[in-house]
């Protein structure tokens, strides 16, 4: 499992901006795969925003690839 808790902790500034701070929360599975031989190891990550407040709400998929040298 993996999730994330995002909130904005000061206002934005500029014509046209609101004072109201938004936030977001999300959770969703990874998938860690390991190769030992070739020092690879790959990590998927699906996450869905389940709440959120003053702001879009989405989805968001991550993929990382690492080497080890």
């Amino acid at each position: 499992m993996a999730g994330y808790y995002q909130r904005q902790t000061t206002s934005d500034i500029g014509s046209g901006s609101s004072s109201d701070k938004d936030w977001v929360w999300g959770v969703g599975p990874e998938i860690n795969l390991i190769c030992p031989k070739l020092g690879l190891i790959t990590s998927i990550r699906y996450v869905r925003e389940i709440e959120a407040e003053n702001r879009l709400q989405g989805n968001t998929v991550t993929v990382t690839l690492t080497r080890r040298f």
